[in-house]
């Protein structure tokens, strides 16, 4: 006759589930086909971090779960170091207009702000069009700022509320950043590697091909 499960095997059981419930909602997020996958890597990442230290701190009376966790947050840091560094995942976090502000180091964000602003800055010197548009802008013909302005006042503008959808606000944006347009079609699109979470292949689309 199979063993019986005790009240305190159930209890460390539901520990277990509680340790491990972020990672599979966070499997679930970056395989999603319905938002930028990439932009997530790096919120979730320090969310996993800090949920699971948050846990390891905490009142859970078992001794195994807190093991179990402290050895999730070891297998982040050396799986990802220095997360927030991983490019181009930095960037996309900044174009997703939810987690552009807030996420990122303090250090890391100026750092990113001034290479976006180098790419954008690059952009319109490049452009067949800049002299145009810089014309325009001179005899006060047209109302468009530019590159570096635009940025200054996307980093102004409210995040994003969770359930909105970060492409859908591009499209109703445009006409407000015409010079990042560019920016978030380049990084918005990259989706997040399958190896970012163990399961996360299995549960990638066709889609994604």
């Amino acid at each position: 006759m199979p063993q019986r499960l005790l009240p305190n095997d159930w209890e460390l059981i539901s520990d277990y589930v509680e340790v491990l419930q972020p990672l599979d909602e966070a499997t679930r997020d970056v395989s999603t086909d319905n938002v930028p996958t990439a932009s997530l890597v790096i919120p979730i990442l320090y969310g996993l971090a800090s949920f699971l230290q948050d846990y390891v701190n905490g009142q859970c009376s078992q001794r195994m779960p807190k093991m179990f966790a402290k050895y999730l947050i070891a297998a982040i840091n050396t799986r990802f170091p220095m997360f927030e560094y991983m490019v181009p995942h930095c960037y996309c976090t900044v174009m997703y207009p939810r987690f552009k502000d807030g996420v990122l180091s303090q250090s890391r964000k100026e750092i990113v702000i001034k290479n976006v602003t180098k790419d954008l800055e690059s952009a319109e010197k490049t452009s067949t069009k800049s002299f145009i548009r810089k014309t325009y802008r001179m005899s006060g013909n047209m109302f468009s700022t530019s590159p570096c302005e635009q940025l200054k006042c996307y980093w102004e503008e409210s995040l994003l509320p969770q359930n909105e959808n970060p492409c859908k606000w591009w499209v109703d944006n445009v006409g407000l950043f015409p010079a990042l347009k560019n920016l978030a079609l380049k990084y918005l699109p990259i989706p997040a590697s399958e190896r970012v979470f163990s399961t996360a292949g299995n549960m990638c689309t066709s889609l994604r091909e």
